[in-house]
């Protein structure tokens, strides 16, 4: 089991003090990169042999968000992998070893070039399955009667190693958009699902909904859906 300790950053946090989702999940990101290298999985032999690891969905569940300057440790382990399909898990507890949320997440790699799904065992590549908490594989997304709510152009600074839209710059995007009276609001959970990557100026139409404690937003290119997101509140 992958296991790191750090303290919250005062860039890491929100105008509330909280933890900021993507800075999270940057972490969340950080720590499948350095396990995946420490069991031998690393970049030799996948992104310098054009292959590269993608999230396909994600789910995290809050007890409590962590504030500036708190030391915390975050834990991650592998599940069993599904053909294509790679399950990674995480939990983040404070210093006093308590729990404040979990997350599941799954991974697939795509070869850099045609941007298809590989199979992993074709190159070698073979993540074996630790044992950990119990938690909840990504559950789908249903979206509710979405309005259109705005267009933006994807900008160059969303993109990253894979030549796509970052997975955390999805969660900024839903902070930039929702109504100010959820900003907040306590988060509970958050469901992300990834349709089909986005690059670099791509025009992409948001759609939203907040209702019952819920913002719900998914994102379109050519009228069809990039991504879903939702995020809920207690």
């Amino acid at each position: 089991m992958y296991r790191k300790s750090f303290t919250i950053l005062s860039s890491d946090v929100d105008p509330n003090r909280k933890l900021k989702l993507s800075v999270l999940y940057k972490q969340f990101q950080e720590a499948a990169i350095a396990h995946t290298t420490k069991l031998g999985m690393g970049r030799e032999k996948t992104l310098d042999k054009g292959l590269l690891w993608i999230i396909t969905m994600e789910q995290l569940w809050i007890d409590r968000l962590p504030e500036y300057d708190e030391k915390v440790t975050l834990y991650s382990w592998p599940g069993k992998t599904m053909t294509m399909l790679f399950p990674r898990y995480y939990v983040l507890k404070d210093e006093s070893g308590k729990q404040l949320l979990e997350a599941s997440s799954i991974w697939a790699l795509i070869s850099k070039d045609k941007r298809q799904l590989v199979f992993a065992d074709k190159y070698g590549i073979k993540i074996e399955e630790e044992k950990g908490k119990k938690i909840p594989m990504p559950s789908r997304i249903l979206m509710k009667d979405l309005e259109k709510r705005s267009e933006m152009k994807v900008p160059y600074s969303y993109a990253d190693i894979n030549m796509h839209m970052n997975n955390t710059r999805y969660l900024d995007l839903a902070y930039d958009h929702m109504p100010k009276k959820a900003r907040n609001k306590t988060i509970s959970g958050v469901r992300s699902e990834f349709v089909s990557e986005l690059k670099t100026d791509d025009i992409l139409d948001l759609y939203d909904l907040y209702k019952d404690n819920s913002y719900y937003l998914e994102g379109r290119k050519a009228n069809k859906c990039c991504f879903r997101q939702v995020i809920s509140f207690k």
